[in-house]
């Protein structure tokens, strides 16, 4: 048994110019206070942050194929075996994945078009079903 449907990576929203003029200027401004305090690494790092977040700030997102089956959920090329993830649960549409890799310990998976109890029956197979609460990263990454 499995379930297949195709969505956007991510929910995308447009950012203004504004949005970058405020970015850049905070990103200078701590960088500039940083080499004052005489934090050249921390001067760089913010910086490159900064450069990162301009880029996912344009980049538009693709529609992606997602997969659930008796193996592990797959993502557009990307396959997560059961054995690496903890537990699930579907809240406002969202299915929240935990997984074992403390690197990316949550896997957030839009099921707007999709049936919620199907995707539910599959898993329960597989995984226990844990109320979990979204991110506070992703809430961020959302908000931004």
């Amino acid at each position: 048994m499995s379930i297949k449907w195709q969505d956007w990576e991510f929910e995308y929203k447009h950012k203004s110019p504004d949005w970058f003029w405020a970015l850049w200027i905070i990103a200078i401004g701590v960088s500039v206070f940083s080499v004052i305090k005489e934090g050249y690494l921390f001067a760089i790092l913010i910086l490159i942050m900064a450069f990162t977040a301009s880029l996912q700030g344009v980049r538009k997102p693709k529609f992606i194929d997602f997969e659930i089956d008796e193996t592990g959920v797959i993502i557009d090329k990307a396959k997560y075996p059961y054995k690496n993830l903890e537990s699930f649960w579907i809240k406002d549409s969202q299915l929240v994945i935990e997984t074992k890799n403390h690197l990316m310990s949550h896997l957030i998976i839009s099921l707007k078009e999709t049936d919620e109890q199907e995707v539910e029956k599959i898993l329960s197979e597989h995984l226990p079903k844990e109320e979990k609460e979204e991110p506070i990263f992703n809430k961020l990454a959302k908000y931004l």
